[in-house]
């Protein structure tokens, strides 16, 4: 039932190619020369800001994580500080997530492992080829943007998911029943010990870090992406 849409967007690739010689034509192809100079995407060689590669990878990440961390649409409320407090929980968010690479943690994951793990992989992918293209972008046209973070705005829900999933692993089989909410001691009273205080500090862990992204005003955030996401 659903070959003829997937006919339709073969159909649409095969002309861009044969029209462009390219899959995804830019704005620089499509457009007259005279035209795209004259757009924001284009920076005369006069006004152009000279950046070394690392500058340029400094530059990339500082307003990658800015705009990651902060609200940058038709309106703009981004973070001044890309490693404060209210800034670093949403950065972590993109590292978190690998630890399910850890034996212990991936035994713990189950079959929820290998989504993640697909997940996360492919969205640094893709980050490292959005790179890719505003670092050349950037070197060929002068322009500085390409760096905007709000194609991964779907993810954060997704990354919180795959974190809350990694900090339940982290929890020891210590005969707790979640549906009955009893506890059965299998081992020792003193190794039944050790694993409490170690679930309770992994709960201190998940509340602190929890309460941070609150700070970074998440509620919000989540909210008005929520109300544009509706209209």
């Amino acid at each position: 039932i659903s070959v003829p849409i997937y006919l339709i967007a073969a159909a649409f690739y095969i002309i861009m190619y044969m029209r462009y010689g390219t899959f995804r034509p830019s704005l620089e192809l499509i457009c007259t020369p005279e035209h795209f100079k004259s757009t924001i995407y284009y920076v005369a060689e006069s006004d152009r800001t000279v950046y070394t590669r690392n500058e340029y990878l400094s530059y990339y990440f500082e307003r990658f994580f800015l705009s990651w961390s902060g609200i940058e649409s038709i309106y703009r409320f981004l973070k001044t500080y890309t490693y404060s407090l209210s800034a670093i929980p949403y950065e972590l968010l993109w590292v978190i997530p690998g630890l399910v690479f850890i034996p212990f943690v991936r035994k713990k994951a189950g079959s929820l492992s290998l989504p993640i793990i697909s997940g996360w992989i492919a969205c640094l992918l893709t980050f490292v080829y959005q790179l890719k293209s505003a670092y050349g972008t950037y070197l060929t046209r002068g322009y500085l943007g390409g760096f905007a973070s709000r194609y991964y705005i779907p993810f954060m829900i997704i990354f919180s998911l795959a974190l809350s999933v990694i900090f339940q692993c982290l929890l020891t089989e210590n005969g707790f029943d979640a549906e009955n909410e009893t506890i059965v001691i299998k081992e020792g009273v003193g190794s039944f010990s050790k694993k409490l205080i170690y679930n309770q500090l992994v709960y201190l862990l998940g509340l602190g870090y929890a309460f941070t992204l609150f700070y970074g005003n998440l509620p919000f955030f989540l909210l008005h992406f929520a109300k544009d996401f509706v209209k």
